[in-house]
């Protein structure tokens, strides 16, 4: 009779295991590429501990070494040549009400990124786990110099890149031991060369390419053993993938200065569609055997634009206000992948095309800020942002995007010794939302240290 049992199990199991693999896939990579909690900001508070000392209010002001990210016509305002350096350190908590399903197969949900299937019906729907929290760091380095009436910016630096960590132990009335895991990771690293020029006295066009490359990584784990009813076989589930790929996005800005102690800026991203090709692994002991894909995914890397005012009433104070727009709005899936076996059920659907469109908007990031020159070498700088979310309220999930409409205070300082200058930075980010009676929220914070050197 146990046989029996094991034999239907295993032909139920065959029966969803394509579904669960293409489900999969797709849930993974609406988390991979897009980061697991930080689709709003994307690209945190921007670059530099001086321009996001300031709020992230910096594409009206754009004289340091940091000009090429915020607007590359800025280069201009920059005197002599100059190079800097900055290492960023994200702490976060994410926490989600609901933590991560378990529920069955043809319950899973797509727009909650659900990976985990309920295989047994004593089983929990939900994990237990509902907070997350995580350290990692950003570094980036650049430049600036004068070339026969040229201004040359160039830098490396990674604007985008976190990792989620996830993982909880839970038993069911059998007293069968379920452990799952969840680890996403992603990065977007950008080399950047910018030229400027001033076109006319006081008015200055700039440009930039910037080289992309993203790179990102998918683990998905669950075990059940140990249990009471002989019955419940023991099994174990395991989904990973990894892909990279590169692109080329292009940058545009100008600045205009009406008055000499106004200046006005704007900058435009193009977007880039980032071609990935990768590799995955699906394993689950109750339908083997094991199987491998092989993939490209087209990342829509969003177009970005804003502008910036900047004024200095007195000589010792700078204000600044910026407005950004990232536009999610053409956000989707778009992935083709190939399924690796011998079996002639696998060979008929072996190729297999997946487009989703997300629905998400575009979405606004309001920055502002100001610095005060205490003395010619000491700088003090504070801001405020607020950043919205572009995710539906549908789509909010620790295996999807737990996004939120995010604020944030920043506090810097500066201290320049003859042609050093370093800058030193703390920010708290924080927000939360409520989805069906479901909380969300995060609590951020990050420091910053940067060495600048005039040559």
């Amino acid at each position: 009779m146990v046989s029996d049992y094991h034999k239907i199990l295993r032909e139920s199991m065959n029966k969803v295991k394509m579904r669960l693999f293409v489900l999969g896939i797709i849930c993974c990579w609406v988390v991979v590429l897009v980061g697991s909690v930080f689709a709003g900001g994307y690209e945190w508070g921007g670059l530099g501990p001086r321009a996001c000392g300031m709020g992230g209010a910096f594409i009206g002001v754009a004289n340091d070494w940091t000009a090429p990210y915020w607007n590359p016509a800025g280069l201009t305002q920059t005197k002599g040549n100059g190079v800097g350096i900055e290492l960023l350190q994200p702490n976060y908590k994410a926490k989600d009400g609901n933590s991560i399903a378990n529920r069955d197969p043809a319950e899973m949900n797509i727009d909650q990124g659900d990976i985990f299937a309920r295989i047994y019906p004593v089983e929990d729907t939900l994990f237990e786990k509902t907070e997350v929290s995580e350290s990692f760091y950003h570094p980036c380095v650049g430049g600036f110099f004068d070339l026969k009436g040229i201004k040359i910016g160039a830098g490396f630096y990674v604007p985008v890149g976190d990792w989620f960590d996830w993982e909880d132990r839970i038993t069911d009335p059998t007293n069968a031991e379920i452990n799952a895991s969840y680890f996403t990771s992603m990065w977007l690293m950008v080399g950047n060369l910018s030229l400027a020029k001033e076109i006319i006295p006081d008015f200055s066009f700039g440009v930039g390419l910037n080289i992309l490359y993203l790179k990102s990584k998918y683990e998905a784990i669950k075990s059940y053993k140990n249990s009471t009813n002989p019955f419940f076989i023991d099994y174990e589930f395991k989904y990973l993938t990894e892909g990279s790929g590169t692109a080329f996005e292009g940058t545009f800005g100008v600045m205009y200065k009406p008055l000499p102690v106004i200046s006005v800026g704007a900058v435009y991203r193009t977007g880039s569609e980032i071609s990935l090709d990768g590799s995955g692994e699906y394993s689950h002991t109750l339908a083997p055997p094991a199987e491998s894909i092989d993939y490209t995914q087209k990342f829509y890397h969003p177009a970005t634009y804003g502008i910036g005012l900047a004024c200095r009433p007195i000589t010792k104070l700078l204000l600044a206000l910026d407005w950004h727009k990232t536009n999610w709005s053409t956000w989707k899936t778009d992935m083709d992948f190939r399924i690796v076996g011998d079996r002639p059920r696998l060979r008929q659907i072996e190729r297999t095309r997946n487009r989703i469109d997300w629905d998400w908007k575009a979405s606004n990031r309001y920055r502002f800020g100001g610095e005060y020159k205490l003395k010619e070498e000491i700088a003090l700088r504070a801001g405020f942002y607020y950043d919205e979310s572009p995710v539906p309220d549908e789509q909010v999930s620790f295996t999807n995007i737990a996004d939120v409409d995010r604020k944030g205070i920043t506090l810097g300082t500066g201290y320049g010794w003859k042609k050093f200058m370093f800058d030193f930075l703390y920010e708290y980010h924080w927000g939360d939302r409520e989805v069906d009676d479901i909380k969300y929220s995060q609590k951020i914070y990050a420091y910053t240290l940067a060495l600048s050197y005039k040559l």
